[in-house]
């Protein structure tokens, strides 16, 4: 099984930056196959002959199976095979990338997550040998049919992972699906099944990626462009905390708010302290874009918004032992505005007498009384 990185967008823009993508139009990709077993070093001198035959017919970029690293004989010895990304085994995969200069997508590693536990990771590693980017498998196969004597369950011995990470420019353009198909799905390439008389039965598939065609068919079939936004939309729930700095500022309209007022900081909203409390604990939110209007907001960032609101909200009850809060949105100067710009306040009632917290998610929040 081929698992890539797969993400979904609703932003039309995506497809025509291919324009602007800094590779050639055209770069071969070769997908492996072989079966696994539990012994780590024979699997990788056979990941390394693989390599060496795609790398030969000048593959750019390969993809290794799921489980590439080892199929254990059972759960206990799965989990103590199992290495960190900073191990030996990805190591050696990061060293044969910078050696051959390809791309290497490692398409299911147990990272040891604890000492009974792992995740399902796909790995996406550069021709510098550098981790490009790591989707940790989230939904977990769990599943109970007692009529057919059926009880897995993944979760037993797999940590779930957190978040979908975004699509990754690689020579082949955004990692996309799951095999190598034409944008009109015909398939350009195919491992042959699996056969008895094949040692171990390896093999490669190669196939050209013309990303020149694919952004022609694109243009003549615009598919983004037809989604109507105005009935669905596909949003992500990112979880990524940017680091604040104290020693930065932030726009608020014609306002400049001092990086240590902020108390949180996502890629699109930040809070603050309120310069004038209404009651103890009022707090406001923002888009760190400035626009006149709640409307001119892009879905990501109103989602952002009011994903940090509900998260602000939380965390703000619990420190101060309410269960009541009062969220606002004052839109436009007859909503009482009084900054030019879209703005999600969050007052805070019935709470003791501190004028803000503030807090920094790094696994641990901690709060600190502001006067």
């Amino acid at each position: 099984m081929y698992c890539l990185i797969r993400c979904v967008t609703n932003k039309p823009k995506l497809i025509s930056s291919l324009n602007s993508l800094n590779m050639s139009t055209k770069c071969k990709v070769a997908v492996c196959q072989f079966t696994a077993t539990n012994s780590k070093d024979n699997n990788l001198t056979i990941v390394k002959k693989l390599i060496n035959n795609a790398v030969q017919q000048n593959a750019t970029m390969i993809f290794l199976p799921e489980a590439c690293d080892y199929i254990a004989i059972d759960k206990d010895e799965s989990k103590a095979m199992s290495e960190p990304l900073n191990g030996p085994l990805i190591t050696e995969y990061k060293n044969i990338a910078k050696d051959h200069k390809i791309w290497l997508s490692v398409g299911g590693f147990h990272e040891r997550h604890d000492e009974t536990t792992v995740y399902n990771c796909h790995i996406l590693i550069d021709d510098d040998g550098t981790i490009r980017s790591m989707y940790r498998k989230i939904h977990l196969y769990d599943v109970s049919i007692p009529e057919k004597n059926v009880f897995l369950r993944e979760s037993d011995q797999t940590t779930g992972g957190s978040q979908i990470e975004p699509p990754i420019n690689t020579p082949a353009g955004f990692l996309a699906l799951s095999i190598i198909v034409d944008p009109w799905g015909r398939i350009l390439a195919e491992c042959p099944k699996y056969t008895e008389g094949t040692d171990k039965d390896e093999s490669i598939a190669v196939a050209e990626i013309d990303t020149e065609l694919l952004l022609k068919i694109r243009q003549e079939m615009p598919l983004l462009q037809h989604r109507r936004n105005d009935i669905y939309s596909l949003n992500l729930i990112r979880k990524e905390i940017v680091e604040i700095n104290d020693n930065n500022t932030y726009n608020f309209a014609d306002k400049l708010i001092p990086g240590s007022h902020v108390f949180y900081l996502s890629k699109y909203s930040y809070a603050f302290t309120n310069i004038r409390c209404v009651v103890p604990g009022h707090v406001l939110i923002s888009p760190l874009r400035v626009t006149p209007r709640l409307l001119d907001l892009s879905q990501e960032e109103v989602s952002d918004l009011f994903q940090t609101a509900v998260m602000v909200q939380r965390v703000m009850e619990q420190e101060h032992k309410v269960n009541s809060t009062c969220v606002c949105v004052q839109d436009g100067k007859f909503a009482g505005q009084t900054i030019p710009v879209s703005t999600e306040r969050l007052f805070l009632l019935y709470l003791a007498n501190i004028v803000g917290v503030k807090f920094k998610l790094d696994g641990v929040i901690s709060f600190i009384k502001l006067g």
